[in-house]
């Protein structure tokens, strides 16, 4: 089976990349190579948890995976708003725990909001997403390459590294 087999709809090529792929195959292939690095890495959920029900009657979602932090809020019936809060723009994390619940603030650049609030995790879920996110964000900060690597053990080694560097 062909790599377009699967493709639906019109493709249009134009004759200049037509040409410019005859000229430096190379560059294309490494092109190519760094398109599917990015969709592998956005497939590989490394965290998922919902706020508390019956305490938020419509639970919040936050999941996070190697390139971004979804948080999907409920907001009536069969009616969510994802925010898609990409790495880059975070600039850190912070928890907040009261006596029943925890929460989880991801401070932004580049949105009319400058931070997200997931509020009423259960505590486990608020420290560990805490833990996650500082721990991603550490890595990317050092250069480190996740997306080859299995994402349980992915999840597992940030975790350790965001309680190393947050607590």
């Amino acid at each position: 089976m062909a790599d377009t087999d699967n493709i639906k709809g019109t493709i249009y090529i134009s004759d200049a990349a037509a040409k410019d792929e005859a000229k430096n195959p190379q560059t294309i292939q490494e092109t190519k190579a760094q398109v599917e690095k990015i969709v592998s890495a956005g497939q590989k959920n490394i965290f998922y948890c919902k706020s508390v029900f019956p305490f938020d009657f419509f639970p919040d979602v936050i999941t996070i995976d190697l390139n971004k932090i979804d948080v999907d809020r409920g907001i009536f019936f069969f009616t969510r708003q994802r925010i898609s809060i990409p790495f880059e723009t975070v600039i850190g994390v912070t928890g907040i725990n009261d006596i029943l619940f925890g929460s989880v603030v991801v401070e932004t650049t580049g949105f009319e909001e400058t931070h997200v609030q997931i509020k009423k995790l259960w505590h486990k879920d608020a420290i560990k997403a805490r833990r996650i996110i500082a721990g991603v964000l550490a890595c990317i900060k050092d250069g480190v390459d996740l997306g080859q690597l299995e994402a349980k053990y992915v999840a597992e080694k940030v975790e350790e590294i965001g309680r190393a560097t947050t607590g």
